[in-house]
């Protein structure tokens, strides 16, 4: 590692430190300038004292995370915190979160507490349509939620005019994430719980945010109480723009909390935001734009807390010749347009050909089906055509009487690996009314190619030239 390295803690559950996503970030930043170490298992089974040196330490509050152990390290070492751990401490619990978003003038959604925690006996009254706790009332339908802001599951509560009943959300479970229980009308008698107004037409949105980009989505109303998931098992979810007045709300709950990356609830009601969660860790799964975004704000947070510039820092000769350094182009009035690449295609291996002579019936068949008018040859490509190839391929070789040395040859070339890319191709010529000659044509994909093709990337494009 050289003097100068930044040395890049991230500590967070074992679980969250597995995310695929999260790794892919921190892999598209690490370089001889930047290293990363994982706070894992290995790491926290020492004591304090012993932990790795880091400069800058990046931090993930979620279910059983040892924020003591945390505080402790940041005490002795004082590294820089890009998510301060005292804004981690007021993530642990919803009242406590209501109360920060209130003193910066985030608008929240109307709350009451009733806590029964140390022998507290609150004063409940509860009525079809609203219930009145020590003297505060809130009405129905309302969410009946768990302090501790780790649980999400909840209940909600609607009011008799409409029907009463209850509707309990639960941790998406393959299809479902809520059941209606229309007999349960009565708020909970034990424990302590926090009371949130519920909008019956509200929008709900999910905003991601890491440094200053974010990233918004759409979120379907948990009265449906399915799930949605597309053929792979995913569930779908709708990016959309995000608003000026989301863009100020999370830039507030940033500054409110002392987070560089954090998740953030909103819902809308008849054009007003409120805040109704914040979340310590959270990333997008699936979605190379974020993972491109997301490693282009971390360099911009370690730069900035660093006073240093990692967003122009090249380990790569071959692109670092292309650089023109920022200060190049500050104090002028230019405004950059848009950015042409005349890129050549990728290296192949030089093709491969096979030519011979067809007459049989099946061959006949599919030129006919796949021949533009005027045209006397077809070029197959695609997986379908391919895979028709194949079957003729198969019904002639299993005759004995056949000359089945070409055609073994096209088998061994199309059942070599899945049909996709572009590094198979059939063509049928038609020479008379009875013949077609066959062409095999292979390039493959060299690995200077492959190496290549990732380093010009859009991922580096943007990162590089921006």
């Amino acid at each position: 590692m050289a003097p100068d390295t930044v040395r890049l803690g991230v500590f967070a559950q074992p679980c969250k430190l597995k995310s695929e996503t999260l790794k892919e970030i921190l892999n598209g930043i690490r370089s001889d300038q930047i290293s990363v170490i994982y706070f894992d298992e290995s790491v926290t089974q020492m004591e304090v004292k012993n932990w790795p040196l880091v400069d800058v330490l990046l931090t993930f509050y979620s279910m059983d995370f040892p924020l003591i152990l945390a505080k402790e390290y940041i005490d002795l070492n004082r590294p820089i915190e890009l998510n301060h751990t005292s804004g981690l401490e007021k993530l642990r619990r919803l009242d406590t979160i209501y109360s920060t978003l209130a003193d910066h003038d985030i608008p929240i959604p109307k709350y009451v507490v009733c806590d029964r925690s140390d022998g507290k006996k609150p004063v409940v009254e509860e009525f079809d349509d609203h219930v009145i706790i020590n003297g505060q009332k809130i009405s129905k339908p309302f969410e009946e939620r768990h302090l501790d802001a780790r649980i999400h599951d909840y209940t909600i509560y609607f009011p008799m005019s409409v029907g009463g009943g209850s509707q309990y959300v639960f941790h998406k479970t393959k299809d479902k994430q809520a059941v209606f229980n229309k007999d349960e009308n009565n708020i909970k008698k034990n424990g302590t719980w926090i009371y949130i107004q519920y909008f019956p037409e509200q929008e709900r949105r999910k905003i991601y945010c890491f440094g200053d980009y974010i990233y918004t989505e759409a979120r379907k109303s948990v009265l449906a109480g399915n799930v949605q998931r597309d053929q792979s098992g995913k569930e779908i979810r709708s990016k959309v723009v995000t608003s000026d007045k989301e863009n100020s709300i999370a830039k507030k709950v940033r500054t409110a909390f002392g987070q560089t990356i954090c998740g953030i609830r909103i819902k809308r009601d008849r054009g007003q935001y409120y805040v109704s969660h914040v979340h310590s860790f959270d990333l997008i799964k699936n979605s190379n734009s974020y993972i491109d975004n997301a490693q282009t704000q971390l360099l911009q947070q370690l730069s900035l807390a660093c006073q240093r510039d990692f967003l122009n820092v090249s380990n790569n000769s071959m692109i670092s010749q292309f650089y023109v350094p920022v200060e190049d182009y500050q104090n002028t009035s230019k405004q950059l347009l848009g950015v042409i690449g005349i890129i050549r295609h990728g290296d192949r291996t030089p093709k491969q050909k096979t030519k011979f002579k067809v007459n049989d019936e099946c061959w006949h068949k599919l030129f006919n089906s796949s021949v533009k008018p005027g045209k006397d040859e077809i070029k197959l490509k695609s997986p379908t055509d391919l895979k028709k190839v194949l079957e003729n391929c198969n019904n002639i070789t299993s005759s004995p009487n056949k000359n089945n040395e070409n055609y073994e040859k096209i088998k061994t070339v199309l059942e070599s690996e899945t049909f996709n890319g572009f590094n198979r191709k059939i063509q049928l010529k038609k020479k008379d009314e009875k013949k077609f000659s066959i062409h095999r044509q292979v390039g493959r994909r060299t690995h200077p190619n492959r190496r290549s093709t990732r380093f010009f990337s859009w991922k580096n494009i943007r990162r590089f030239l921006w």
